[in-house]
């Protein structure tokens, strides 16, 4: 066992950046797949970015484009320098947070900055992850005191945008769900500067700011309602589910709420220790999402499914079965507003049984389980989390195994994902009314699979290496010049499709894509 990395030593090139990677990924547990070492051959000798003669890709000093300061890193800040951090602060928070008022704002930042941040951490780009801090700060101007009986805490009250509106009851209101998806942003970030050794990282005032606002919302959450519907939940089963109510579901407030707890939990404890309540509401939290987490055994690789069956009534996934090009609906004019009717002949509805979870909402997984990895065990010391019951790696390879053995449809050089967390693949969310008077058809098949590139899922190559293929295929694809290849990327993957000189919200996309790619090797 000692005389093979002699030997490795050795090697001409054992220097290199890229064989130091590859050796790691050769002492990982799970190894390299076939596919992965073709994916290293391919990236050394073809890949577009690489373009050049094989001495010169192959001498000491070259990096994969993929790589802590390859050239897909450098496009990542050349474009975020270039378009998207002005229109971040221009465009989502000047504009639409603190001038309108809109606080879905805050939920667009989230899936704007998320990969970022986790890709300049893994980088050890601290300059920059200062700098995202100071962008972020003016989100907290935007907070007010709130109502009673909160009237002891802040909060982001919806006042503007298209989404709050009177029908839907939410203006003038605290949307808690955007609330927390923020939250989930800034405490991501500010528990990465908090663990910092740096001193003046964890001074920054944004970590200051975003602990005091995480822990108030924490505490103004845990309240004998919800520690009710926790405990109503952890002993529902699936047949208890009325009609379309969600008041048996586990959601995204509660996979947020979760999340913020874990990142809350690497602030300093001096000023904050969490009330019983709290506690209890974070501990319950966890119960319910490690018994909503349903592990299928039978199969080489255990594969996971979130909140099985308990979704098999709800109105969005009637028709997870049905895969028709045609949507069941169709958008009519009436009375100078237009409002979804079905189509003549009636296309019936087809749920599927243990769809659970659909795959963009299912984006939350990746902070979570990465929250867990960087902060589960102060998390367990402050809350009082019992031992294991936090995702384990095993948990986390089920989810990882699901996505790539039942969710992908298997094509490495044009993949695609379906709908559903639990594998079916039809209309998602048809005619679905999020209050503002638009009329939307739903998602086809295949319609949410854009989710994979740019909601981080491409990061769980670390479990594995599979998917990281995967979106080296989907980059591939991305900047091909081929007539087949861009029809494919405009349909399935219209935001990676955008022209480098759009204007920075139309960039987004591109950012969340590429920059879950880099430093995984």
């Amino acid at each position: 066992m000692l005389k093979a990395p002699c030997l490795l030593c050795r090697h001409p090139h054992a220097n290199s950046p890229l064989f130091v990677g590859y050796f790691e990924l050769m002492r990982l547990p799970y190894g390299l797949s076939a596919l992965g070492i073709a994916l290293i051959t391919s990236i050394w000798a073809s890949d577009p970015v690489m373009a050049g003669p094989t001495s010169a890709i192959r001498r000491p000093n070259h990096l994969s484009p993929f790589a802590c300061s390859g050239s897909v890193e450098k496009r990542v800040w050349a474009l975020w320098d270039g378009v998207i951090k002005d229109s971040v602060r221009n465009d989502l928070i000047e504009k639409r947070l603190l001038s309108t008022g809109d606080t879905y704002a805050l939920y667009d930042l989230q899936t704007t900055l998320s990969n970022l941040v986790a890709m300049a951490h893994r980088c050890g780009r601290h300059s920059r992850l200062v700098q995202l801090a100071d962008l972020l700060l003016p989100v907290f101007n935007g907070m007010e005191t709130l109502l009673p009986p909160n009237e002891h805490h802040q909060g982001w009250v919806c006042r503007g945008g298209s989404l709050c509106t009177k029908a839907n009851r939410r203006l003038g209101r605290e949307v808690l769900l955007v609330s927390l998806q923020g939250l989930g942003l800034l405490t991501d970030l500010a528990s990465r500067l908090a663990n910092y050794p740096n001193s003046s990282f964890q001074q920054h005032s944004f970590v200051g700011l975003t602990a005091s606002a995480s822990q108030s919302h924490l505490e103004r959450m845990a309240t004998p309602e919800l520690r009710d519907s926790l405990r109503l939940r952890l002993q529902a089963k699936p047949v208890d589910v009325k009609g379309n109510s969600s008041g048996l579901l586990f959601t995204s407030g509660d996979i947020w709420r979760y999340t913020i707890a874990m990142n809350t939990a690497a602030f300093s404890a001096e000023s904050w220790y969490p009330s019983k309540a709290v506690r209890g509401m974070v501990r319950d939290t966890a119960h319910l999402f490690a018994k909503r987490t349903t592990i299928d055994s039978r199969s080489a690789s255990p594969r996971a499914n979130l909140d099985a069956h308990f979704w098999d009534r709800r109105v969005d996934h009637a028709y997870a079965g049905y895969d028709g090009v045609v949507s069941p609906v169709k958008c009519v004019r009436h009375q100078g507003k237009l409002r979804a009717v079905l189509r003549n002949p009636l296309i019936p509805r087809q749920p599927v049984s243990g769809t659970g979870w659909d795959i963009s909402h299912a984006r939350r997984l990746v902070p979570l389980f990465e929250a867990v990895e960087r902060n589960g065990s102060q998390a367990s010391a402050t809350f009082g989390i019992p031992f294991g019951l936090l995702p384990t790696r095993l948990v986390r390879d089920a989810y990882t195994n699901q996505l790539a053995d039942v969710i992908w449809n298997q094509d490495p050089k044009y993949p695609l994902f379906s709908n559903y967390w639990g594998g079916a693949n039809g209309w998602y969310r048809v005619a679905y009314k999020p209050g503002n008077g638009s009329c939307r058809i739903g998602y086809p098949p295949f319609g949410l699979t854009s989710a994979f590139p740019q909601g981080g899922f491409i990061t769980w190559k670390v479990y594995k290496p599979q998917l990281g293929d995967l979106g080296v295929s989907l980059f591939r694809l991305s900047i091909s010049t081929r007539p087949s290849d861009r029809v494919f990327v405009t349909k399935y993957y219209p935001q990676l499709a955008v022209p480098d000189d759009a204007p920075g919200p139309r960039q987004y996309g591109k950012l969340q894509f590429w920059s879950s790619l880099i430093g995984l090797n």
